[in-house]
């Protein structure tokens, strides 16, 4: 296939370099569409096995470049219709372009409907990046090589995490959950699928919760834990379907709506990518399934109807909890008033993470804003009640607030509701959190 005559590349390789970027622009008429995908882990570029600056280069050229985490194929497509297969990574010494390099082979084939919709399976799972997320790569990448003199195993930041975490607009049935959580009797492929699909070892067969109550408090996440579980847990809010799930729970609870089986079930046969999809009585098996883990390791509430049941998010007085890294506290009067928010017990797991001491008192937070703020909270003692604790913060804090919501003075003691809310989003430094305003939606950005 000669370059003029090439319309549209899609490349897949695990590791790339930046010569070979240089080359290929040689190569392909300008008005070509582009798109490269690589592996692009932290320790891929730490070794050298990438080049970070493919990025910049794509960019200068107008093409698309994007990864996939755990990527080994090298799949070199033209116009949607012709594949190269082989084992040459996207390098010099794969492509041998120096005159010398690796021994690859290969081979050419026409692709069939069954590839290509392979292909786009892989393709919607691309986290394309951006100038943001590069620039915090180049930051983390280069502050580790200073300190470290030869090259060591590293890993992203939580927030540089967040920031490239994989697109979940869509969903196949290979990101739902295939066994009922306490009803695996056997494991079997569909249980490992399940494992493998939070990326966790530590899954039991006999996961019974733990039960050992904090008084006071509601049967929901305050009852104790043991650190193999906070693993899953973790694990768990990351796997694609609960953020999906989280994402489309929050849009619809901020529009007021009740969120119950039959709305889930309805958004998810139409989230699903594949073709054709499950039929809906599938779907509704999947949906059960996903409860199950939902029940044990999520902060979702189940209310039960007379027909059916709907969803929340758990509420602690003034506080939600979204999920393991983010909590949302409705902001009251002594946010201003006393310059202090109540900590209700259930939440002390939250902002005690692995912890085995729990939330202590005289612990010190460090809160940053969105501008780069940066502000301190310490636990103290709620006056008068045994075991209740409170962020105490200064009044730099309570101005900053009041600069957020030129109405705080609206604000009374005896209003319920404000309908404003502070999002608590925990961040990868020891008691570090990013705190966020929200105004008539929990929707937090």
């Amino acid at each position: 296939m000669s370059g003029d005559n090439v319309k549209s590349i899609i490349f897949f390789t695990a590791f790339i370099k930046s010569e070979p970027i240089h080359w290929l622009s040689q190569m392909v008429p300008e008005d070509c569409a582009v798109s490269i995908v690589a592996r692009f882990q932290p320790n891929d570029l730490n070794v050298g096995a990438s080049d970070l600056e493919v990025y910049k280069k794509c960019s200068e050229l107008g093409w698309k470049f994007g990864f996939i985490k755990n990527l080994h194929s090298k799949v070199y497509i033209f116009n949607d219709d012709v594949a190269l297969l082989g084992s040459a990574n996207f390098t010099s010494s794969g492509l041998n372009l120096d005159g010398y390099g690796n021994i690859e082979m290969g081979t050419q084939v026409k692709l069939s409907a069954e590839d290509k919709a392979k292909i786009q399976s892989l393709y919607s799972e691309v986290t394309w990046m951006n100038d943001e997320m590069y620039e915090q790569m180049k930051k983390e990448l280069d502050a580790h090589q200073i300190i470290e003199k030869k090259p060591k195993p590293f890993g992203w930041s939580d927030e540089l995490k967040d920031l490239i975490k994989p697109p979940s607009e869509g969903l196949w049935t290979k990101d739902l959950f295939y066994t009922k959580l306490q009803e695996v009797s056997d494991p079997d492929k569909d249980y490992a699928h399940d494992k493998d699909l939070i990326g966790q070892n530590v899954l039991q067969l006999d996961h019974a919760s733990p039960v050992l109550f904090i008084p006071g408090t509601d049967k929901v996440w305050e009852v104790a834990r043991s650190e193999y579980e906070l693993d899953d847990v973790v694990a768990f809010h990351t796997s694609k379907m609960h953020k999906w799930f989280v994402k489309i729970l929050m849009k619809r609870l901020a529009e007021n709506k009740h969120a119950n089986f039959g709305w889930l079930s309805n958004r998810l046969h139409n989230a699903l990518l594949d073709d054709p999809p499950p039929h809906r009585g599938g779907v509704k098996e999947f949906i059960q399934n996903f409860e199950s883990w939902l029940k044990e390791y999520s902060y979702i509430e189940f209310t039960q109807h007379e027909k059916t049941h709907s969803y929340s998010f758990k509420s602690f007085y003034s506080w939600t909890i979204i999920t393991d890294k983010h909590t949302i506290k409705e902001i009251d009067s002594s946010c201003f008033d006393s310059s202090s928010s109540g900590i209700p017990q259930a939440l002390h797991h939250f902002f005690s993470f692995k912890n085995s001491l729990g939330l202590e008192v005289d612990t010190n937070f460090k809160i940053v804003t969105k501008n780069g703020s940066n502000y301190n909270f310490t636990v103290l003692k709620n006056a008068g009640r045994d075991s209740s604790l409170k962020f105490q913060w200064n009044a730099d804090f309570t101005n900053f607030l009041k600069h957020q919501i030129p109405n705080w003075f609206e604000i009374k003691p005896d209003r319920k509701n404000s309908n404003i809310f502070m999002h608590f989003k925990r961040l990868s430094g020891e008691n570090t959190y990013q705190v966020s305003i929200t105004k008539d939606s929990l929707l937090g950005s």
